[in-house]
């Protein structure tokens, strides 16, 4: 009856550990494709930013430009 329950013991141990070893390559998996998606949004942002600083620098030089040249 020991041995019995030892063997069940150690068949679940190495069930734990195989299904723990799938596990942590999934999440090594996820990892990795977090890391290249946060890249990406990293990117975006990069570009929205440029094109609002774009916009608020046209915002403020029109307008002095066509003054400068209305007043002329």
């Amino acid at each position: 009856m020991a041995d019995s329950y030892a063997k069940l013991t150690s068949e679940r141990i190495a069930q734990i550990e195989e299904r723990t070893k799938s596990i942590f390559q999934e999440l090594k998996s996820i990892k990795v494709e977090m890391q290249i998606a946060n890249g990406r949004t990293r990117a975006l942002e990069g570009k929205t930013n440029f094109i609002l600083g774009a916009g608020g620098v046209l915002m403020v030089a029109v307008p002095i430009v066509v003054n400068l040249l209305m007043g002329a």
